[in-house]
């Protein structure tokens, strides 16, 4: 599961309240200016929350660890 976060300080809120939940992986800039969040969900869904949102900065590529869940 892919979200977007709607300012960087809901990103880190975000980040927060997994890392409350014991659910976050990890957190790193990405390329093209984003930084991504990532984690499981309750059902241990990965999920990654994105800042700022393709409407803002917009993706050349699917990052390569999408493909290996």
């Amino acid at each position: 599961m892919i979200w977007t976060a709607d300012s960087l300080d809901d990103l880190h809120r975000c980040e927060r309240t997994l890392k409350e939940r014991s659910a976050h992986t990890s957190s790193r800039e990405m390329a093209d200016g984003f930084t991504v969040v990532e984690g499981r969900d309750p059902d241990d869904v990965p999920l990654v929350i994105a800042y700022p949102g393709p409407n803002k900065a917009a993706r050349r590529e699917i990052m390569t660890r999408i493909y290996t869940w």
